[in-house]
This record gives C-alpha cells, structure tokens and sequence, in this order.
C-alpha cells in the first residue's frame, strides 16, 4: 500500500513519466529499479479506476498543498518501512523440524533399514566406544535406545524398556535385528503426549541425559562414558547388552551425533525467539507508518482549506464578529438571516441583532459547500 499511496501523490513531474522498461533507456536509480515495476502498475490502475486496498478506493489527488505534504511524509514512511522490513525475517519450522527427525533418526530423517543410516553394521559398531574400527555410537538416539534396551538373545524381548515382553527378541546383531527391535520400542514405549518444543525442554533434556551417562559406584563403569547397564566397560548389543558406550577412558572430547542435533535444535528454537520479538516490532511500526500515509492520503484529497473557509471558520467560532453588521438596520424588514428584530428592545440601535444560531448554522453552511472544497478545488 505505501508504495502505491507513495506514487498517487507525487509530484506532476514525476508521476508523468512513463514507468515502461525501456531497453534503450535504462535507469540505475536504486528507488527506479526497486519501486519502478510498482509504480507503473499502479499508474495504470489508477487511470482505469481499478487501484484498491485496505478498503480504499485510491485516486490522484488534485495539486495543493495538501498532496505535496503527504508526498513528502508517505515517502519518508516507506522508506522507513523498507528499513524495518529487513528486521523482518521468516521463522523456519523446517530446521528444528529436521534437526530434531536427524538426532531422532540419524540424517535420513526417517526409520532406515541400510546400514550406517539410523542402525550400524552390527551392535558393536553402534554401541561401543569411537576409536574401535568402525564404531559409531551415538549415530541416532533410536539406534542408541536399541542399544540399551537390548539383550542377548532370547534373554527378553525388551522387557526392561517396555515393562512388559515385547513381540520379539531385541538384540543388536545388525541393522535388521536392530530395526525390528525399534519399531517395537516405538509403538510400546509410553509417550508425553503433545507437548511444545521449547529450547527449555530440549535443554532439560540434555541435562537428564548427561546426569545419567555414568555410575560413580560402579568400579568398572567409572573411568568410562556408558549409559544403560550400572556396571560395565563393553557395550556391544549382543553379549554385552544393555548399554552405550560414548567414550574410552582417558580424556579427550565427546562427541555424540545426536545430541549435537538435539542441540542445534535448541539453539534454532532460541534464535526464533529472539527474530519472532524482532518481527512483531517491524510489523508493528510498519503497521503504523501505513496508518500515517493512510492520513495524509486523505488529506491530500480534501485538498487546501481556502480562505473563504477559514473566515467562515472563524465567524462559527465567534459569531459576534458580525453584530455590528446587524445593528446598522433599522426596520424589520431590512433585518435579515442572520440576523433577528426585537421589537421590545428598549434600545433602537440594537432591536436588530445577530441570532447567533443562524449565524453558526451559515458558517458551517459555508465551510462544506464554498468554493474550493473537496471535489472543486482547482490545480495550481
């Protein structure tokens, strides 16, 4: 809208130029090339009477004073606006979505039966310690809660993780066994329900998680990084069941796949906080600078209040102006609206004198219909 409002009331010189592309006649002006294409379809939209928007009818404005003030307030509005747009930045649903599917499910976002995607190779790969040919824990939480609930086989089917036995044995033997111990998971595992994703939660999340990666009472587990069994230093999903091991002992940097996703998702939920607060103040300022174009477009039709309408003004003001004029007749049938004869008045120069209300009501009168009005009034 500010745009077209923008146009509508330029200045003649500028708003009879011809808006076409020209080949033959380019122009490298920043405000041309950006608001060029704009300007001339609202140019042709006005002369065909066809130029609408938030409810208005906009038209040309006649030449006055009026327009050449709103002219310069709306230009300076939009530009402002086109400043604040800048702050303005679409939110991306998609990138926590997909950071939360990859720590969920590894980088196909989805449940993978080829190895190395969600699952490993074989339990060892997936569930020991980084270092050890091509061990890779961590490479999606789903693969890691295989890993923990599993058992060697035919021990349970997932009992410890589901409460209850499963429809199959969960065992770590490779990506298939793995999958089919997943699945079950999923469908037997209680959920939260639908709860909003917040940074905060992730964040109390990551923490549960951490707490939990070690048991300082167990003599074996103490030197290493193992979630799931209280006391062990393999994890390997088959004779070794029932846990993760993130790290060999020793120092050095963890580094766990999901729970960098997890974290990156945090950090994305958190950065949309801040550009949601950002986005609602550049709507709102824009919102306010259209509001204020929207005012001066409106004056700018009325057009300039001429000087017969300002002494009319004044006389509705303060009708007394005219009483003299009033006094000066002297018989009843000389005294007319607005003025009024009293043939009791005691005083022979003032049995003629204004009635105010006729006055007022004239004025008025005058103020809507005299020449120059909105509608009549006449180009420079």
């Amino acid at each position: 809208l500010l745009t077209e409002l923008n146009i509508t009331v330029a200045d003649d010189d500028f708003y009879n130029q011809d808006f076409k592309e020209d080949p033959n006649n380019k122009i490298t002006e920043a405000n041309w090339v950006k608001h060029r294409a704009a300007w001339h379809t609202a140019k042709e939209q006005i002369a065909g009477n066809k130029l609408e928007a938030h409810g208005l009818k906009i038209t040309r404005p006649l030449n006055s004073h009026a327009r050449q003030t709103a002219a310069v307030v709306i230009n300076r509005s939009l530009e402002i606006a086109l400043e604040r747009r800048e702050d303005y930045k679409p939110l991306k649903k998609t990138e926590v979505e997909e950071a939360l599917l990859t720590a969920l499910y590894g980088p196909t976002k989805s449940l993978s039966q080829t190895a190395g995607e969600s699952f490993g190779e074989t339990g060892a790969n997936a569930c020991s310690a980084p270092g050890a040919a091509a061990a890779k824990p961590g490479m999606s939480l789903i693969s890691d809660m295989v890993c923990v609930c599993s058992s060697t086989s035919g021990s349970n089917n997932a009992d410890e993780c589901l409460g209850a036995a499963g429809a199959s044995a969960c065992v770590y033997t490779n990506q298939n066994s793995a999958h089919t111990c997943a699945a079950q998971l999923l469908d037997g595992c209680p959920t939260a329900g639908k709860t909003k994703v917040s940074a905060a939660a992730i964040q109390a999340t990551i923490g549960a998680f951490i707490t939990g990666l070690k048991d300082k009472g167990g003599s074996s587990q103490a030197k290493n990084l193992i979630l799931g069994t209280k006391n062990a230093a393999t994890c390997d999903g088959a004779a070794n069941p029932g846990c993760v091991k993130y790290k060999a002992s020793g120092g050095g940097e963890m580094t766990i796949p999901w729970l960098t996703k997890l974290q990156e998702a945090a950090d994305k939920l958190k950065t949309a906080k801040v550009q949601k607060a950002r986005n609602m103040a550049a709507l709102t300022e824009i919102r306010q600078l259209r509001s204020i174009a929207i005012q001066e477009y409106l004056k700018a039709l009325k057009g300039d209040q001429p000087q017969l309408q300002k002494i009319a003004g004044d006389q509705a003001a303060d009708p007394k102006k005219k009483e003299p004029d009033c006094n000066k007749h002297k018989s009843k049938d000389d005294c007319k609206d607005p003025c009024k004869w009293n043939e009791s008045e005691s005083d022979a120069s003032k049995r003629c004198s204004l009635d105010t209300k006729k006055a007022a009501e004239q004025a008025t009168q005058a103020a809507g219909t005299g020449e120059g009005a909105a509608g009549e009034q006449k180009t420079d």
